[in-house]
């Protein structure tokens, strides 16, 4: 049996005083809406679905912790896309580490390269091998933000939000590794 909807001003009311008893109903609400913004995202109809469903686990568990204060202030519909949002970084980002090269399969990519010649091949190993220390040798933050931007391609604010920073931390992190990883890198040629 279908809920009539009701309006956000309603909901966040009545999630405010019963968020158990009322979930259904926000979910009644917004589950088509979430489900085509996800799916005009990901083509894949499983992976659309595990994502709106584990944004609607985050929901409930964020709703149960915040007050009811907090739950009326809520813009309802913008923050419901940001959970779900969130999910589908995190669920395509783990699709992404799971399939994807490491830098030792990279290395041995470029090397097959049948266009290169074997000083080039020995050079090219040789950059590979010095580019895995010199990443290995910088902070956890500096990695972690280098390797979700210059290797995931994710932009600033989507690594602000994964690792709960502010954007301008982030410009600050990425700027400061990309310098000590060329400043490295230099002094390992020289």
């Amino acid at each position: 049996m279908a809920l009539e909807p009701f309006a956000d001003d309603e909901l966040t009311q009545a999630l405010a005083l019963d968020v158990a008893g009322t979930f259904p109903q926000l979910m009644e609400n917004y589950h088509q809406q979430l489900y085509g913004f996800v799916r005009s995202q990901v083509k894949d109809h499983d992976l659309t679905e595990e994502i709106v469903q584990e944004g609607w686990i985050r929901a409930y568990q964020a709703l149960q912790r915040y007050s009811p204060e907090k739950i009326r202030s809520l813009k309802l519909r913008a923050w419901l896309f940001k959970v779900v949002q969130n999910e589908m970084h995190t669920q395509l980002g783990k699709k992404n580490r799971q399939g994807s090269i490491s830098v030792e399969d990279l290395g041995e990519t470029l090397v097959d390269d049948s266009a290169l010649s074997p000083d080039e091949i020995v050079e090219l190993r040789s950059r590979v091998v010095m580019a895995k220390e010199v990443v290995a040798q910088l902070s956890p933050m500096a990695r972690t933000i280098l390797t979700l931007y210059l290797f995931q391609e994710l932009s600033y604010q989507e690594i602000a939000e994964r690792q709960r920073l502010s954007i301008g931390n982030v410009r600050t992190h990425v700027f400061r590794g990309l310098q000590e990883l060329r400043r490295r890198l230099a002094a390992i040629s020289n």
